[in-house]
């Protein structure tokens, strides 16, 4: 006997009002995605990772961020954040397809675009991305791809976004709104091609940090290749993604040259005195106190510790802390040099040049000739006594080593270095006849400039290696000890080379007396 209310026509009801509570939460979920990126990203994470989706405040952080880019509001993005913390899914897979997710058209104005007006919302909006290697960034216009025909998508925006038959491959695709995705590299022409975002994830390879051609090349490839390619020059956005690899990487060319950045730096341990803080046109602060991790659910303090044993000192403060050094130093420390006033007069002597010629011009941080004395007294310490720098062409160079020789005395060797091949030889035999009056030694260097700087690290670390200060201060000091524990990522180290050349050619100099203590300077 059927029990009364509880027949067909209420298990109809209850069917009915679960159906009407599903389609309000789905219409809810629909509201929360379109609105925060970040929730888009959760909702739409297991279409692109099989992995349980791990939340984290920097999702929200980045977010925020790039929804400001989307409403103009930002126009220029670098971000820096560890490997693996979702800066590829979060910024080159799931924002792409959340702003063609977007209506373009939200008041019904029906103004036809595809884009909505004064945004970069709307399916109509084109991206340009490109990685270090073209297989990245096809990768990512892939999953991008994944998650636009995802049942999750096509049951929320089924009007959105369809395909344009004749051009869908993995590194282009359009779609029939106006919009497209296009991958390349920093190694291949983007000739023809530009974006309303274009996006810069991992442009050189961790691999490939130590090497300046390709530091160099990546470099002009951004300053000549990329400036052209946005379809908008007033409205055209460029997003850089990146862990730091170098002073002198996209990131560090880039905050040293250019104005009107946003720098969102999320190390992956917190410190305040971080030398690139956080750089935000809407306010945003790391909440964070000093040594707090950024993603301490994913990656914990035992995770952490164990990645830093295995990437070393120098890869720690790049990929995880995103400062290209370590806070204490690279391959030197500064505490390492104890700074006295004089040096004592009987000591072996040399001034060695390490050699550049070129000129300081707007827009351009070249090389330095850089002439370093250096000292070596009887208990086997030794002695920076000064550093000359300067940036001009060989007949300039020429002449300060003239007049450096002379204020330094007969009694100081000089050396320089021989580069291999005749013009070298040509080059150091030339030098030898100008300086003609004093002992020069040609030095031909071998190996790289880490390892010709190790014998010299080993007796600044034992503190064998003092600074002599400067008759009027210490005006040189500074330069030479933010460049040496920088070494060997900063942008220079012709200061670091000099030493190392100094200290070569110490070692087979003979002693010269005096009667006072030398001090460096002029």
């Amino acid at each position: 006997m059927a029990i009364p209310g509880l027949g067909r026509g209420a298990a109809a009801d209850r069917a009915a009002l679960r159906a009407q509570i599903e389609l309000q939460r789905d219409h809810r979920l629909r509201e929360l995605a379109e609105r925060k990126l970040s929730e888009f990203t959760r909702q739409g994470w297991k279409y692109v990772d099989p992995a349980v989706y791990v939340d984290g405040w920097h999702v929200d952080a980045i977010g925020e961020h790039l929804e400001a880019v989307v409403r103009r509001q930002i126009l220029r993005l670098i971000v820096n954040i560890p490997p693996r913390h979702m800066k590829s899914i979060g910024i080159n897979v799931m924002m792409p397809a959340w702003i063609w997710a977007q209506d373009p058209d939200p008041l019904n104005e029906g103004h036809g675009r595809n884009v909505r007006p004064g945004t970069w919302m709307g399916p109509g909006v084109r991206f340009l991305s490109a990685s270090y290697d073209i297989r990245l960034a096809t990768r990512d216009n892939v999953k991008c791809r994944r998650v636009l025909e995802s049942p999750w998508f096509k049951k929320n925006w089924p009007e959105r976004v369809t395909f344009a038959a004749d051009q869908n491959t993995k590194s282009y695709y359009e779609n029939r709104q106006g919009g497209a995705r296009f991958a390349t590299s920093s190694k291949a022409g983007v000739t023809g091609e530009g974006g309303d975002i274009i996006i810069i994830d991992d442009p050189i390879n961790v691999r490939d940090a130590d090497s300046e051609a390709v530091r160099e090349d990546v470099l002009e490839w951004w300053s000549e290749s990329l400036p052209t390619r946005l379809n908008d020059q007033k409205t055209g956005v460029f997003i850089v993604v990146m862990q730091r690899v170098h002073e002198r990487d996209l990131t560090g060319y880039i905050l040293a040259k250019e104005l009107g950045w946003d720098h969102l730096c999320l190390p992956a341990r917190f410190e305040s005195d971080h030398p690139t803080p956080v750089i935000s046109s809407i306010g945003f602060k790391d909440p964070r106190k000093d040594g707090e991790l950024l993603w301490p659910e994913r990656f914990g303090q035992a995770e952490f510790d164990k990645l830093s044993l295995s990437l070393g000192t120098y890869a720690t403060a790049g990929q995880l802390q995103q400062r290209p050094t370590p806070r204490e130093g690279g391959m030197f420390k500064r505490h390492w040099f104890e700074v006295l006033p004089a040096a004592p007069a009987k000591a072996k002597r040399v001034r060695y040049w390490d050699l550049a010629g070129t000129v300081d011009k707007q827009g351009t941080d070249p090389d330095w000739t850089a002439g370093l004395r250096l000292s070596l007294d009887e208990d086997g310490f030794y002695y920076i006594e000064h550093v000359r720098r300067l940036r001009e062409e060989a007949p300039e160079v020429e002449k300060a080593m003239k007049s450096t020789a002379s204020q330094d005395g007969k009694r100081v060797r000089i050396g320089l270095p021989q580069d291999p091949g005749q013009a070298g030889k040509g080059q150091a035999k030339y030098i030898v006849r100008q300086l003609r009056g004093y002992i020069v030694s040609a030095l031909r260097e071998s190996g790289s400039k880490v390892r010709r700087a190790e014998p010299v690290a080993s007796q600044a670390e034992a503190g064998n290696i003092k600074l002599i200060q400067d008759k009027e201060g210490d005006r040189w000091i500074e330069a030479f000890l933010d460049e040496i524990s920088n070494f060997p990522f900063g942008a220079h180290d012709d200061q670091v080379d000099a030493l190392s050349g100094a200290f070569t050619v110490l070692l087979d100099a003979p002693v010269s007396g005096g009667t006072t203590p030398i001090r460096g300077g002029y």
